[in-house]
């Protein structure tokens, strides 16, 4: 898969496709996680990456590493797509909805109850509001 189709396969995603890409790259991460990088090689070519980076190898055959090192390479759609994520994981919906305006990405609607903030030693148990969320678009 190159850019520009993993571009139209985001821009064809609903609401609960999205918001479970991110959950299934976090229940199966194929980097080490860490929040506070959108994806980043590091010593002994390690992959460290997000949410955002994690859904992204969910919705493609990028491997961890070209995954990393895409945030740093396009702009558009996925760069978009990996702060519309971002702010996802954070448990910010109305900023998720704001960023995926920019690329017409489906609205998520806000539910009644809280989704945590995911952090880099989130458990499995942080995913199950997000599920619920996913359910209810």
């Amino acid at each position: 898969m190159n850019n520009q189709e993993l571009e139209q396969k985001i821009r064809s995603l609903s609401a609960k496709e999205i918001i479970m890409a991110m959950v299934e790259g976090l229940k199966n991460p194929k980097t080490k996680i860490d929040m506070t990088t959108y994806g980043e090689v590091r010593s002994k070519g390690i992959c460290y990456g997000c949410a955002a980076t994690n859904a992204i190898i969910q919705l493609s055959d990028y491997t961890p590493k070209e995954a990393c090192e895409l945030y740093y390479k396009v702009n558009g759609v996925i760069v978009y797509f990996e702060m519309a994520i971002n702010a996802l994981r954070q448990g910010n919906i109305i900023y998720y909805n704001l960023i995926s305006l920019d690329i017409s990405l489906p609205q998520i609607k806000e539910p009644d109850f809280e989704v945590p903030y995911i952090s880099s030693d989130y458990t499995q148990e942080d995913l199950e509001p997000y599920i619920k969320l996913a359910e209810m678009q």
